[in-house]
């Protein structure tokens, strides 16, 4: 159980268009590893009877994935390594960090972060916030502690870092690059990540804790509920008035 010692969202000062592009690391690979059962060396397929003709094998069925024959059969082989095939920009980390999980480097703070921004900028490096201003979007305090205040609002807001601190002492916080829109959407998001300074000395490292199992259901963004982030990660409920459980 926490008390509602503190808890505020900050918020992109300028929203940036969202794009849907996905990066060309991403592209996955089938890898096929020829089966032998035990013959007792009877029966064997001869074309796996040699050791060079086995890895030769593995190396045309490892090239041979469906996406890849797929991208070569419409933009041919030399479009592989050409960074824009007929015109087709590839997504890069630098222009579409959001695209990539979270990292564990640390970035710079900005030379007009206020002290509590300070503290978590490091934090995001490699995402779309790491070198934009940040306003205060909600305080429960100044706004109110009920979903419904945190709806009226966040929802309609782009990406987002939630900060707060429990009686106990311990600083938590999370990071939303898709922000709300309260249409009960369960959100894809690979580079959302949790953080925490669990005995709330911050300044300390953080411990950082990126989605796991792929980006689904990163944000569960449902209609006049409060802010959480995966089925089994940080939820933060309406108990206004009273203890908050998060």
């Amino acid at each position: 159980m926490a008390s509602r010692a503190h808890l505020l969202l900050l918020l992109q000062a300028l929203p940036a268009p969202l794009l849907a592009l996905t990066p060309a690391s991403f592209r996955p690979t089938v890898r096929f590893q020829p089966q032998v059962a035990h013959t007792g060396g009877l029966g064997r397929h001869p074309s796996l009877s040699c050791p060079r003709q086995r890895r030769a094998l593995r190396v045309r069925a490892e090239d041979e994935d469906p996406v890849t024959n797929f991208f070569t059969k419409i933009f041919g082989k030399n479009a592989r390594n050409d960074p824009e095939p007929m015109g087709l920009k590839r997504a890069t980390v630098e222009e579409f960090p959001d695209l990539w999980p979270p990292t564990q480097e640390l970035g710079e703070v900005l030379a007009d972060d206020p002290a509590d921004v300070r503290v978590f900028r490091p934090l995001l490096k490699q995402t779309t916030l790491e070198f934009q201003p940040l306003l205060l979007a909600y305080d429960a305090d100044r706004d109110g502690w009920s979903n419904k205040d945190f709806r009226r609002q966040m929802d309609g807001s782009y990406a987002a870092v939630l900060v707060g601190r429990t009686s106990s002492g311990t600083v938590f916080g999370a990071y939303n690059p898709a922000g709300w829109l309260g249409y009960g959407d369960f959100r894809e998001c690979i580079s959302a990540f949790l953080f925490t300074w669990v005995d709330g000395d911050t300044s300390k490292p953080a411990a950082k804790l990126p989605k796991v199992g792929g980006p689904s259901m990163a944000i569960l963004d449902q209609s006049g509920k409060g802010p959480q982030w995966g089925p089994d990660g940080l939820r933060v409920r309406d108990q206004g008035g009273e203890n908050r459980e998060g």
